[in-house]
């Protein structure tokens, strides 16, 4: 509940007063939250996002553009490491020879 007023909160503030510190904290609570399946807070920060873009400020395009280079890069991490682990014991080695 005080998490969904702080998400609500920086979602809205940060649109006209930016603070890189307390994007930071807003991004990096919202994915730690995602990561244990409470989703709230990233639509949140998505909302911050959609705004800026909408509104064409060119500063919050370029950190949405690099939140989802992060977030792919973590994603392709997780998937290599899956497959590594996978094929070191012979289950997907088959589908990687095709």
């Amino acid at each position: 509940q005080e998490m969904n007023s702080l998400y609500r909160f920086w979602s809205y503030y940060l649109r006209d007063n930016f603070n890189e510190d307390m994007y930071k904290h807003f991004k990096n609570f919202a994915v730690d939250d995602a990561a244990a399946n409470y989703r709230y807070g990233l639509e949140c920060l998505f909302r911050f996002y959609r705004y800026g873009i909408y509104n064409l400020k060119r500063n919050t395009f370029l950190i949405f553009i690099t939140f989802c280079i992060e977030q792919i890069s973590y994603l392709l991490i997780l998937f290599a490491v899956m497959v590594w682990k996978k094929t070191s014991n012979g289950m997907y080695m088959k589908i990687l020879s095709n």
